[in-house]
Parts: C-alpha cells; sequence; structure tokens
C-alpha cells in the first residue's frame, strides 16, 4: 500500500523530534488537570446575593462536568432549565473533538426533550445571540456557544477568567428571559425528568 502523500517526511519529523513531541504532549495530561480544578470553581464568581432565594446551584462531575445555576420557579412550571458552564473533563484542552469548554442554556432529559429544545431556541433566541451563543442547537443545549482561549493570552487565568465571566453575564442576562419564557410556557412538572444528570452531547 502506497503512503498518503506526505506521510513519509511527517513520520521521518516526528523521529527526529520525538523526545521533544513527547515532553509537549505529557504537559497536556499535567494542564488539563489544573484546568478542570480551575473550572469547577467557577461557581465563586457570583455573590452570596446571586444565589439567595432559593437558587439551585447545578454542580456535577463526571464525564461531561457542568455548573451554573437554575431558578427553581422554572423546574416548578415544568421546565427543568439551568445556565451552565460546561466541558468534557477528559478531552478538554485537546486539538480535536471536545476540547474546548461551553457555556449556555441546558435542558433536562425528557421524552420531548428535542421538541422543548427547538422551542426554546425560537423563543429565546434574541437574547442569546446578543450573548454570541449562536453555536448549532442540540437537544440538551438549545443555545450555547465555546469558550475559546484568549487572543493573545498566554496563561490558563485570563481563559478561566473569561469562563467566569461567560458564565456569570449568561445568568445576568438570559435569567429574566427564561423566567418570561417559563411563565408564558407553564407545563406539568411530571411531564418531565427533574434531574440534570442525562447530559449527553453529540457534537463531534
Amino acid at each position: 500500500m502506497t503512503n498518503p502523500a506526505g506521510a513519509d517526511a511527517k513520520t521521518d519529523f516526528y523521529f527526529r523530534h520525538r523526545a521533544v513531541i513527547e515532553e509537549w504532549a505529557a504537559l497536556r495530561a499535567t494542564a488539563r488537570a489544573e484546568f478542570n480544578l480551575g473550572l469547577r470553581s467557577s461557581l465563586s464568581v457570583f455573590e452570596p446575593t446571586d444565589v439567595s432565594e432559593g437558587v439551585i446551584t447545578i454542580d456535577e462531575t463526571g464525564p461531561w462536568s457542568k455548573i451554573g445555576l437554575a431558578d427553581p420557579e422554572w423546574g416548578q412550571r415544568g421546565w427543568p432549565l439551568a445556565i451552565v458552564l460546561g466541558w468534557n473533563t477528559g478531552q478538554v484542552l485537546d486539538p480535536m473533538g471536545h476540547g474546548l469548554p461551553w457555556v449556555g442554556l441546558f435542558v433536562a432529559d425528557s421524552p420531548d426533550r428535542a421538541a422543548r429544545s427547538k422551542q426554546i431556541a425560537t423563543a429565546l433566541g434574541m437574547p442569546a445571540r446578543a450573548l454570541g451563543w449562536t453555536a448549532p442547537r442540540e437537544d440538551g443545549y438549545p443555545l450555547w456557544r465555546h469558550v475559546e482561549q484568549p487572543t493573545g493570552s498566554e496563561t490558563m487565568q485570563a481563559w478561566l477568567r473569561d469562563c467566569r465571566q461567560a458564565l456569570n453575564e449568561g445568568w445576568a442576562s438570559m435569567a429574566p428571559a427564561v423566567t418570561d419564557f417559563c411563565r408564558s410556557n407553564e407545563r406539568k412538572p411530571e411531564a418531565v425528568s427533574d434531574s440534570f444528570e442525562s447530559d449527553r452531547r453529540t457534537r463531534a
């Protein structure tokens, strides 16, 4: 079988610089562990008054981690939603796949999750666009965007600061609109799951 064009040159380059390449690759695991810890602390961006009056704190670990806030009224009106910062703990910082954290409106699992997601995307698209939440709709995330590494930034703290700011701005800007939506489209709470544990992203 003939090697693809350029394969020999790429292979030779790897073996010439193998020690340095592997040394740099090993650093990613260390950086990922530190970045995961930093992302998990992002709720500290909120003042105590921001999470008073029964606001639910979403803090879930696992491969698909997310932290954020939810107004209990949303679930009581049949819409188990949350504004979250999410990331894949095992892939964050990878150059491919799910390497970037994201911020957006999360919809808990339910039999009609896809229909609910489409309804939310249509109804709340305008305020979401003002935040740049224009990534392709997913059933679990009707409105969202990636939080990319700041241009020209060379520190982890700058990226974490942008993640925390994105979550803070998302809550401040979207929570009132989500509340209005839930009040105008009230459904029976028992018609949906009230769990936030069914986050299964399909983005390749």
